[in-house]
Protein backbone atom coordinates (compact mmCIF):
# COMPACT_ATOMS: atom_id res chain seq x y z
CA UNK A 1 0.00 0.00 0.00
CA UNK A 2 1.18 3.44 -0.84
CA UNK A 3 1.62 6.18 1.65
CA UNK A 4 -1.14 8.18 2.63
CA UNK A 5 -1.10 11.52 3.85
CA UNK A 6 -3.84 10.92 6.75
CA UNK A 7 -4.20 14.76 8.02
CA UNK A 8 -5.31 15.28 4.17
CA UNK A 9 -7.18 12.06 3.34
CA UNK A 10 -9.02 13.17 6.75
CA UNK A 11 -10.03 16.44 4.98
CA UNK A 12 -12.15 14.74 2.77
CA UNK A 13 -14.21 13.20 6.00
CA UNK A 14 -14.43 17.02 7.78
CA UNK A 15 -18.57 17.17 7.24
CA UNK A 16 -18.57 13.11 8.26
CA UNK A 17 -16.69 13.66 11.45
CA UNK A 18 -18.59 17.34 12.44
CA UNK A 19 -21.75 15.19 11.90
CA UNK A 20 -20.64 12.88 14.38
CA UNK A 21 -19.83 15.21 16.69
CA UNK A 22 -22.82 17.05 16.40
CA UNK A 23 -25.25 13.95 17.07
CA UNK A 24 -23.11 13.18 20.15
CA UNK A 25 -21.16 9.95 18.94
CA UNK A 26 -17.92 8.76 20.77
CA UNK A 27 -16.18 7.48 18.02
CA UNK A 28 -16.15 7.47 13.56
CA UNK A 29 -14.76 4.78 11.91
CA UNK A 30 -13.11 5.91 8.46
CA UNK A 31 -12.28 2.97 6.10
CA UNK A 32 -9.24 3.74 3.35
CA UNK A 33 -10.78 1.48 1.04
CA UNK A 34 -14.82 2.55 1.00
CA UNK A 35 -16.07 5.72 1.34
CA UNK A 36 -18.70 4.71 3.37
CA UNK A 37 -17.78 5.97 7.51
CA UNK A 38 -19.34 4.31 10.71
CA UNK A 39 -20.19 6.32 13.40
CA UNK A 40 -20.78 4.92 16.97
CA UNK A 41 -20.74 4.67 20.62
CA UNK A 42 -18.89 2.24 22.55
CA UNK A 43 -15.01 3.25 21.66
CA UNK A 44 -13.59 0.85 24.53
CA UNK A 45 -15.34 -2.09 23.30
CA UNK A 46 -12.71 -3.62 20.93
CA UNK A 47 -15.07 -6.44 19.64
CA UNK A 48 -17.53 -4.40 18.61
CA UNK A 49 -15.32 -2.27 16.27
CA UNK A 50 -13.51 -5.52 15.43
CA UNK A 51 -16.81 -6.95 13.97
CA UNK A 52 -17.92 -3.78 12.25
CA UNK A 53 -14.59 -3.70 10.46
CA UNK A 54 -15.54 -7.60 9.59
CA UNK A 55 -18.76 -7.05 8.64
CA UNK A 56 -17.96 -4.19 6.39
CA UNK A 57 -14.61 -5.93 4.89
CA UNK A 58 -12.68 -2.99 5.81
CA UNK A 59 -8.61 -4.17 6.64
CA UNK A 60 -7.35 -0.23 7.00
CA UNK A 61 -8.90 1.98 8.71
CA UNK A 62 -9.06 5.09 10.97
CA UNK A 63 -10.96 5.24 14.23
CA UNK A 64 -11.16 8.73 15.56
CA UNK A 65 -12.12 9.39 19.39
CA UNK A 66 -14.52 12.32 19.35
CA UNK A 67 -14.44 12.74 23.16
CA UNK A 68 -10.30 12.82 23.29
CA UNK A 69 -9.97 14.00 19.47
CA UNK A 70 -7.31 11.29 19.04
CA UNK A 71 -6.83 9.01 16.06
CA UNK A 72 -5.86 5.72 15.97
CA UNK A 73 -4.43 3.40 12.42
CA UNK A 74 -6.17 0.16 12.49
CA UNK A 75 -4.88 -3.04 9.78
CA UNK A 76 -6.38 -5.97 10.20
CA UNK A 77 -3.98 -7.66 7.33
CA UNK A 78 -1.41 -7.22 10.21
CA UNK A 79 -3.55 -9.40 13.19
CA UNK A 80 -4.04 -12.03 9.82
CA UNK A 81 -0.18 -12.72 9.05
Amino acid sequence: MKKINIKKYLEDFESDISLAKANHFEAIIIPFNDCEVYPFNNINDKDFIYDIAYDYGWDIFVIIDLITDTQHIIDLSLDAA
